[in-house]
């Protein structure tokens, strides 16, 4: 029982530093996947950009056909109806 009682009272002496030492790897792994959340956060928002670039790409290119096929249109359009 003497044995019990000192090998306790040597465990509480030192184990406030393992636990110190238990919550630094915790607070170190939590900053850890905080930083990689937020890299994938603006991976995502890098993506979606892109994405928008090649869309608003598309739609200038659609704009001018637009443009060069509407009067095209709407001269065919009165000329058929007034025959």
């Amino acid at each position: 029982m003497v044995l019990f009682a000192a090998t306790a009272i040597c465990l509480m002496i030192e184990a406030p530093k393992y636990f110190k030492d238990v919550y630094d790897h915790i607070v170190q792994a939590n900053d850890l996947s905080e930083t990689y959340r937020d890299m994938m956060i603006n991976m995502h928002d890098l993506y979606l950009n892109n994405v928008n670039l090649k869309m608003n790409e598309v739609m200038k290119v659609m704009a001018i056909v637009t443009c060069l096929m509407a009067p095209a249109t709407v001269i065919g359009g009165i000329f058929r109806n007034e025959l």
